[in-house]
């Protein structure tokens, strides 16, 4: 950043001490965390889902933990509006 650290949002700060291959113990331990139920609180599920992930297993790619390691959601592709007169239009050559 322009600024040095003192600039850089928390989050930002997060964000580049996180890899989205850590398994679940390195995450916690990266982020200074000790137990499940505060890698629970940070990423805002059940602590008995957090439990649940195997220790030394990359972490689930949930939107929550994939916030928290700065991955940004791909926005799906926006279709077209459908034309509303294209009924109507007659190309359609007809012979007198």
């Amino acid at each position: 950043m322009i600024f040095g650290p003192a600039a850089r949002s928390p989050r930002a700060a997060i964000n580049t001490q996180v890899d989205s291959r850590m398994s679940k113990r390195a995450l916690r331990a990266r982020l200074g965390l000790s137990t499940d139920a505060h890698l629970a609180k940070v990423l805002q599920l059940p602590v008995e889902q957090v439990a649940a992930w195997p220790e030394e297993q990359g972490v689930p790619a949930l939107p929550q933990v994939m916030k928290l390691l700065g991955v940004q959601e791909q926005a799906p592709a926006v279709a077209a509006p459908e034309d509303p007169d294209a009924g109507r239009i007659d190309l359609d050559v007809h012979a007198a």
